[in-house]
């Protein structure tokens, strides 16, 4: 990049900064929305949530990975709503030191939520890392070709608690050939 005026020259790095963060946003919005359409595939076709351990990891990162996207759309909207109270503030006549104070603190906030958005990505990320390793190490000690699922033969008993509510639990295959798999009413 060549360049000939001071003035000229900032407003050149002010347009690749422009850019950088444009990219940065575009980036980050694209690897968490991807990261949870290759979680909900890696359930579907590799490890099912009937035979899946470590559930809570796949929720949190969930969770995680929904803040951070949810932060991220917060953090646009705020950035606009700092650029038209600045445009006010040029409109009132500010002076530059005054203008440039508030864009200073604006930007702190704006680079505040920026850096949530990418450290709950980054934990989301990791609670999917983690979820993923010990699903797929389970699944390693599966037959091959064979995938986590219930037995055929297994079967649901509903029982009723104390407090009335009515609980399925699953019975191992010896049991459920002798157990009833619904309760009879109490009339």
């Amino acid at each position: 990049m060549e360049v000939t005026k001071t003035d000229n020259n900032r407003d050149k790095v002010q347009d690749v900064k422009d850019k950088s963060q444009d990219d940065y946003e575009k980036n980050l919005v694209l690897i968490t929305s991807g990261t949870l359409v290759l979680s909900m595939t890696f359930i579907e076709k590799i490890s099912p949530l009937e035979g899946a351990s470590g559930i809570w990891f796949l929720i949190g990162a969930w969770v995680l990975l929904v803040l951070s996207l949810l932060l991220n759309l917060y953090s646009h909207q705020l950035a606009g709503t700092y650029a038209d109270e600045c445009m006010e503030n040029i409109d009132k006549g500010l002076s530059v030191d005054e203008i440039n104070g508030c864009v200073s603190i604006n930007n702190k906030k704006i680079t505040s939520l920026n850096n949530w958005t990418m450290a709950l990505m980054i934990f989301g990320i990791m609670a999917l890392v983690v979820y993923c390793s010990i699903n797929a190490y389970n699944m390693s000690k599966l037959p091959a070709g064979k995938k986590a699922e219930l037995p055929k033969e297994a079967k649901v008993r509903v029982v009723e608690m104390k407090n009335g509510r009515h609980v399925p639990v699953l019975l191992p295959p010896t049991e459920a050939a002798v157990k009833p798999t619904i309760p009879k009413n109490k009339s």
